[in-house]
């Protein structure tokens, strides 16, 4: 027979396998649609631009490479470049949670 102590010594070592499998399942779930969304979010930009990225020399400044209407580019970019810190981030919460 156990005594108590081993009986939740146990019970807590079970529960902090289930939640490390969740957590790991979570995490990768977050990884996999962060880069499926950003992937998403290049590709309409690239069908939204009248050149499809082709014009490498710009006619006006910021987000003229992207699209004639500049407005439109520089909201384009700025949409891009926090879609790409929100994936650098899952990326380094997932590896800070694996070196626990």
């Amino acid at each position: 027979m156990r005594s108590l102590d081993e009986k939740f010594y146990e019970i807590k070592k079970r529960e902090a396998r289930l939640r490390y499998k969740k957590n790991i399942k979570t995490v990768g779930l977050l990884s996999c649609l962060s880069t499926v969304m950003f992937v998403f979010i290049v590709y309409l930009a690239a069908k939204l631009s009248p050149s499809g990225f082709k014009n490498s020399f710009p006619s006006v400044f910021y987000g003229a490479a992207i699209s004639q209407h500049p407005v439109l580019g520089l909201v384009s970019i700025i949409l891009l470049s926090f879609l790409l810190g929100v994936c650098v981030t899952i990326l380094c919460l997932k590896l800070k949670n694996e070196k626990n």
